[in-house]
Formats: C-alpha cells, sequence, structure tokens
C-alpha cells in the first residue's frame, strides 16, 4: 500500500515524485494528489473508504445529530459486549468527550440489560457526552487504578482516535493497571487514529468497536494490533456524506489471481505497474518481476529518471519501461495498469 509522504511544518507543498511515496502495511493514502485519487479509483471504486478523525469529523457535523449518533454508538458498544462476553463486573472509563458519551450510553444499556456496571470519568463531560452523562443512574467509581483492580470487563472510552496529546499520568496508571479483558470505543486510548501511532501508553484491547467507516489507525501499526479484532458498527452515519468529505485513504482490495485458459491472452491477465525511484531501482525492479511470475499479463516500471529509464530496458527485457511523469501517462495509459 502507498501514502505520500507530508511535507514537513513550514517545508510548504512537496513535489509529488517516487522519492515522495513510502509503503506502508493495510492501507492506501494517497494524500491529496488527485490525479492518484483518479487512478486508485478507477482501479477498484467499491474499495472501502478509511476516514481520519479530522473526516469523520466532518462527516459527524454534516449528519448533525449528535445526540443521537452517541446514542447509537453506545448501544452498538454494548450490544458487542453482550454478544461476546458473559456478564462481569465493568467498569467503564470514560473521557469528557464523545468516547466518554459512548461509554456512559454503553453502561446505561449493560445496566438495564442486568450486568453489574460502574463508571469511572476522567473529567467532568462536555457537549453531547454531558447529556449522555446526565443520563447515567448507576454506580461511580474514581479514575483510579484501585477502582480497575475490581473490574471483570474494561470499558475503554476515555480518549478516541482524533487524540492530539500523549497518555500518560493518572490515565496511563490506570489503563496499564487492567488485568482483565478491555474492550475499545473506536481505537484503544493512546492510538493515533490517522496513523496507528502511539500516543503515550495505550493498552491491548481485545476487542475495538468503531463507527460508520474504519481509520487508517486501524489498519496501520501498531494500533492494528493494539485495537485486537475490530467491529465495524453502522450507527445512521448516510454514506453521502463521503462526496462532500472527499476522503484520502483507502483500504487494500483483495484481487484474485487470474485463471488463464487455452484462450487468455496478455490483455486479459491483468497489467502491473510499479513506480522505480532513482535511488533505490532494485526493490522495483524485482516487484515487477514478481508480477511477471505470478501471472500478470504486462508489467510496466514508470521512473521519471531518463538515466535509470535506459538502465531498466536494459535489465528487464521483458518488462515495458515508462519514461517521464508518471501519474499523468498512467491515468493516459488505455491498457488500465494498477498500481
Amino acid at each position: 500500500a502507498l501514502q505520500r509522504t507530508a511535507p514537513a511544518e513550514g517545508e510548504g507543498v512537496r513535489p509529488l515524485g517516487v522519492a515522495g511515496v513510502e509503503f506502508l502495511d493495510g492501507a492506501f493514502a494517497h494524500g491529496r494528489y488527485p490525479p492518484i485519487a483518479r487512478i486508485i479509483r478507477r482501479m477498484d471504486p467499491a474499495l472501502e473508504p478509511l476516514l481520519t478523525p479530522a473526516e469523520m469529523a466532518r462527516a459527524d457535523a454534516l449528519a448533525g445529530n449528535g445526540p443521537a449518533l452517541m446514542e447509537a454508538a453506545g448501544r452498538a458498544v454494548a450490544a458487542a459486549i453482550r454478544a461476546r462476553f458473559r456478564p462481569a463486573p465493568l467498569l467503564v472509563l470514560a473521557g469528557p468527550g464523545n468516547n466518554g458519551g459512548d461509554g456512559h450510553v454503553a453502561a446505561r444499556h449493560l445496566e438495564r440489560a442486568g450486568w453489574d456496571v460502574a463508571v469511572a470519568a476522567l473529567a467532568p463531560p462536555i457537549g453531547d457526552a454531558a447529556l449522555a452523562a446526565a443520563r447515567w443512574r448507576g454506580p461511580v467509581r474514581p479514575f483510579h487504578p484501585s477502582s480497575v483492580a475490581r473490574a471483570g470487563l474494561v470499558l475503554d472510552a476515555v480518549f478516541g482516535a482524533g487524540l492530539s496529546r500523549p497518555v500518560e499520568g493518572l490515565v496511563a496508571e490506570t489503563l496499564a493497571a487492567v488485568r482483565c479483558p478491555l474492550v475499545a470505543v473506536d481505537v484503544p486510548s493512546g492510538v493515533d487514529g490517522a496513523t496507528g501511532a502511539g500516543r503515550g501508553f495505550a493498552p491491548q484491547a481485545g476487542l475495538t468497536i468503531t463507527f460508520a467507516w474504519r481509520k487508517p489507525g486501524h489498519l496501520l501499526n501498531p494500533g492494528r494490533d493494539l485495537c485486537g479484532a475490530v467491529l465495524l458498527r453502522d450507527i445512521g452515519l448516510p454514506r453521502a456524506v463521503l462526496a462532500a468529505i472527499r476522503p484520502a485513504s483507502f483500504a487494500n482490495g483483495r484481487w484474485p489471481l487470474p485463471r488463464p485458459n487455452a484462450g487468455t491472452h496478455k490483455h486479459a491477465r491483468g497489467h502491473v505497474a510499479v513506480l522505480c525511484s532513482a535511488a533505490m531501482p532494485g526493490a522495483a525492479i524485482l516487484a515487477a518481476r514478481a508480477a511477471r511470475r505470478a501471472g500478470a499479463g504486462l508489467a510496466t516500471l514508470a521512473t521519471e529518471c531518463p538515466a535509470i529509464a535506459r538502465r531498466l530496458a536494459i535489465a528487464e527485457p521483458g518488462t515495458l519501461v515508462l519514461p517521464g511523469p508518471w501519474p499523468e501517462a498512467l491515468l493516459d495509459d488505455a491498457r488500465h495498469p494498477v498500481v
């Protein structure tokens, strides 16, 4: 999978060359470069969009009715817990924002179902979360490691995917004290939903419930591993908001290898394009060679460096070489390569 590297703060916009592309595991992100978006959507318009925390916040704003969305999210969390765990003393660790509001809603629904539930709030809730917290009438515990020690199951609803600071201090100590199964709302606290990176301490979840669309952090490590099993639940966000958001990231598709028959020709066996840098062309050569051996009908090495293009044409006579600005050239290629 690919992602365009972002310019450092104050660096300005970096031109997109092959050197500005890095390989990631589990998610494709094209940044904001329109030609790449067109290539990916032409490849497979049904690719699953992955929304960054900022894009997800915009989706929520476009949909409106935050309290109803929070109620649906908390109800989905409660249903997932009931489907996968036997009743046990449950402690909900709730933050002050929307994640904590989801946790309060889940606590209410689980208590109605007969579960032994208590809530430990980190700070007074704000916004829609305050409305959800006001409806909680059950036990309240201090937000402290000692409260976690008595739980048979912990719901991490402290911080969501848009966390902008490291998890440390009391929050880190409390999450680190968990010795029972932990379920996370959206992502485990401390996981950056946009990158999967850890911000300070992040607990290991056995189950993570997220809503409407997954985020890159669900597929990129260490977030991918820390989330455990990820459940995606519909909470009523209309898919039409995607047209306004124009998501920048997509999950990798799974394309089956073609099965040739006697009448199969090269144009029926797929066309793979490999983007080749001037600094490290060997990896691209190996990738193109592997694509041909795996059964691709055509393989193209695309490079913006004329000297490398000449070397590739000599080194790989069975592979097409495409010199020049590769985004535009690939878009104009009638053989529809998969990048």
